[in-house]
């Protein structure tokens, strides 16, 4: 529901919030613009009196002063040669001649762009309008991105996902809080222009009927305009030269009245209304104008949100776009009430749908009848078939995905209990605290209902397709049939790469372990940036699924480095092991800026095993600040899989390392290493309390076992694995 009222409305008035927003942006830099180019400020510190007595003293027959709402003071004057008008700078009372028009055509054309777009009423109550949906978009597309990132806690969290995707969501968190603003003070001013808000208009303070008539007094001396200070005046209008029963008539920021030019006193005065002063601190929040560099900055941050809102809407045009061409196809269903097996989807950007098909028509090959359908489609007769399967994606910190929010709901509300075997299948990141929390209670609320299990929980990190394969194996057992289940999702362009150096312990063929270094490929290098601890994807020959690999290398390198352990079976792992330098390969790269050492100095803990050392031996090549980083690493033979043995001690030496605890399952003495941590309990745990961060890389069995140790060593600071990765300072890249 929530999208939709976010999308929607941006995809009918993207176009003209695009125009409001690039003409927004062009006034809005002009306060900073007038800053810079040298406009005079005025002298804050400065009165009315002093300005007003400098400028008369300066400049022959002024009438009037007139304060811009960038700061400038104007002058206006009749002299022998006729009417003047001047800049004046307010620290010396001199004036430089000013332009007949105050503004630029340009500046106009903008202008009367943004706030009518040349149609009069009718584009007011448009601007208006878009100001309305404007402020929606960004309550609901705040509201978004939270649940996004699992809550308010992760929001600064790094972005994940398609270019467009980070690209609209980075933006829209740099943006957010001037679109806020932008939006909130132009739908105020549209209201105010049609009065159905305070416009800004005051009373008139009464002319005063009696004045002193003697001789003036110099304008310096006079008390009610030194009162006054410059940054506070809007107009000074001087009495008329040699009258003296006129008297200066001036409009502030606390309202309008008339001083006598031979007393100095205040002898009538109407103070600025509340509306009055609403609309002017409204005027000045919407367009940076005020005068000074706080509200030139202010000018600034809108600027940037104006200018960055065509780029929101383009690329919230090209997600939705992808959402609708990935939209499921259900054409190939069978009815629900004839349908061996039922398979439901739960998804929130239809990634999980692509799976879903594949399961369907690997089903439909072996015979099956089989309907596919949105979690939120369920009902009784869905609940009698021999089998349903459930392949949900979790959305944010563990709520349910956009066609599955209703699922839990009607699930429990059904008449009797279910009779068809289940089989959930969670899709999530492990990197996320609640890792595929929706699907585990799915499962628990339908084993609750009394639905029989068919197969036990499973669940498949960032969508990996050998994870997919191998669930499909034991769904092959569970159902007694052949199912053979690929399904790769759209991956990024690939490049060549050749292999120049491979790095092995022990130089035989049978080395399980090896680090493998390939040259850049010849293309524009911002195409290939990566940092340590993001992936490679390598398609091995005779399969189309990639295998990703962390990479021990940052871009700047000029090389991709990665840790490749040999599987029996193994494809790919096998694939490589048999290269020679000068070989090439097919891959791509795949950001992974969920792990990556928090910015700043404080301690970076890193504990892994096997070839999840590869980030972590990146993460110290590059730790030129010497900040603490102690590493937990453990391996098989000291004797062939601590192939980064002598990098380690090289950072050791250069304190990139500050602490390095190796542990072997099969040397002299038999630990895992988490043995080694829990050796380190102290050390950990006071480096916890000081703030530092955790990462943890390697298979699920070790990431599992190192989580229950360090659970048992916060213990005593009364916090959790769980708290830590709230705060991001648990961070796991495991498989």
């Amino acid at each position: 529901m929530m999208r939709t009222l976010h999308s929607a409305p941006g995809l009918l008035i993207a176009l003209l919030i695009s125009v409001l927003a690039v003409s927004g942006a062009f006034l809005a830099v002009q306060p900073g613009l007038d800053l810079a180019v040298g406009a005079p400020t005025p002298v804050t510190q400065h009165s009315v009196a002093l300005l007003a007595d400098r400028v008369a003293s300066q400049q022959s027959g002024v009438e009037r002063l007139s304060r811009k709402a960038n700061g400038t003071i104007i002058a206006y004057g009749n002299n022998d040669t006729g009417n003047w008008k001047a800049i004046i700078d307010p620290a010396t009372g001199l004036g430089t001649p000013a332009p007949e028009t105050e503004t630029s055509a340009l500046e106009a054309f903008m202008l009367e762009l943004h706030r009518s777009l040349f149609l009069g009423n009718r584009g007011r109550i448009l601007t208006g309008f878009s100001a309305f949906i404007l402020l929606a978009l960004t309550v609901t597309g705040t509201w978004l991105l939270v649940k996004r990132c699992g809550g308010v806690g992760n929001y600064f969290m790094p972005t994940t996902g398609t270019l467009s995707q980070r690209l609209h969501i980075g933006i829209g968190k740099l943006t957010v809080a001037g679109l806020l603003l932008s939006s909130v003070t132009g739908l105020y001013m549209s209201l105010a222009t049609f009065d159905l808000a305070p416009d800004g208009s005051n009373m008139d303070a009464p002319y005063p009927a009696n004045v002193a008539g003697t001789t003036p007094r110099p304008i310096a001396q006079l008390e009610a305009l030194q009162q006054i200070p410059v940054l506070h005046l809007r107009e000074l209008i001087f009495p008329f030269a040699g009258d003296t029963e006129d008297v200066f008539a001036f409009n502030s920021s606390a309202g309008q009245g008339y001083v006598d030019q031979a007393t100095g006193t205040l002898i009538s005065f109407a103070p600025n209304s509340f509306g009055q002063k609403l609309y002017e601190t409204v005027y000045m929040l919407h367009t940076g104008q005020g005068g000074g560099w706080l509200s030139a900055i202010l000018a600034l941050v809108l600027g940037i949100a104006a200018i960055g809102l065509p780029v929101l809407s383009t690329t919230g045009a090209l997600i939705w776009w992808k959402r609708k061409s990935t939209a499921p196809r259900l054409s190939n269903n069978d009815p629900v009430v004839s349908s061996d097996t039922i398979i439901l989807v739960g998804s929130q950007g239809n990634a999980t749908w692509g799976f879903a098909e594949a399961l369907r028509n690997a089903l439909k090959a072996r015979g099956q009848k089989v309907h596919l359908c949105a979690m939120n489609d369920v009902s009784y007769e869905h609940c009698q078939a021999q089998n349903l399967l459930v392949l949900t994606s979790t959305y944010g910190d563990g709520d349910a995905p956009a066609s599955a929010d209703k699922f839990l709901g009607k699930i429990s509300n059904l008449s009797g209990p279910g009779n068809a075997r289940i089989a959930v299948l969670g899709f999530g990141d492990t990197r996320f605290p609640d890792f595929c929390g929706f699907a585990k209670r799915t499962e628990a609320v339908l084993i609750k209902k009394g639905f029989p299990l068919l197969m036990e929980f499973n669940t498949i990190n960032q969508q990996c397709p050998q994870s997919f394969r191998g669930w499909g194996a034991k769904l092959s057992s569970a159902l007694d049939l052949e199912l053979a289940l690929n399904h790769l999702p759209q991956q990024p362009k690939s490049h060549e790469w050749k292999l120049t150096e491979i790095i092995k312990n022990k130089e035989t063929e049978d080395a399980d372990i090896a680090v493998l270094r390939f040259a850049l490929p010849q293309t524009p290098a911002k195409s290939i940036a990566f940092e340590a601890g993001d992936l490679i994807g390598i398609t091995p020959p005779g399969d189309a699924a990639p295998r990703f690999y962390s990479l021990a290398s940052a871009s700047r390198d000029g090389f991709v480095e990665i840790c490749v352990k040999r599987h029996r079976n193994g494809l790919c792992s096998t694939h490589l092991h048999s290269l020679r330098p000068g070989a090439k390969i097919s891959g791509f790269i795949k950001t992974n800026p969920l792990f990556r050492p928090a910015s700043g100095s404080g301690a970076i803990i890193m504990i892994g095993a096997g070839t999840g050392m590869a980030p972590f031996a990146g993460f110290a090549r590059h730790n030129r600040i010497k900040r603490p980083m102690l590493l937990f690493w453990g391996g098989r033979n000291p004797g062939t899989d601590f192939i980064y043995q002598q990098q380690i001690m090289s950072c050791l030496q250069k304190q990139h390392l500050s602490r390095v605890k190796p542990a072997f399952s099969q040397g002299p003495k038999r630990q895992y290493v988490q043995d080694r941590v829990a050796e380190d309990a102290q050390i950990i745990r006071a480096q916890i309390a000081n703030g530092a961060q955790i990462m943890v890389c390697g298979g699920q069995a070790m990431a599992t076992a190192v989580r229950a140790t360090i659970d048992q060593i916060l213990l005593p600071l009364g916090i959790s694995v769980s708290l830590l990765k709230q705060q991001n300072r648990y961070l796991e890249d495991v498989y």
